[in-house]
């Protein structure tokens, strides 16, 4: 499974005191890092998701999950 790295935090992205104390290249680097961050979550719940999809029911309700609500649980 992939490993994230987190490059920033979205609080980093929506303070008013960065927006204010910085330059705005580095608000751009600010949302894009979170952008980033978004996207690889997404990455490892669409990986996860093909890995258990691929299970039977009786193993998915060992493990807690079920099939009709499997993409839902992954993403939140």
């Amino acid at each position: 499974m992939n490993t994230q790295v987190t490059v920033a935090s979205t609080e980093e992205m929506v303070s008013p005191a960065t927006v204010v104390a910085s330059p705005p290249w580095a608000v751009w680097r600010a949302n894009l890092a979170a952008w980033l961050n978004r996207c690889a979550d997404q990455w490892d719940a669409a990986a996860a998701y093909e890995e258990l999809s691929r299970l039977s029911d009786a193993q998915l309700e060992q493990r807690g999950l079920r099939r009709d609500t499997l993409a839902s649980d992954l993403t939140s």
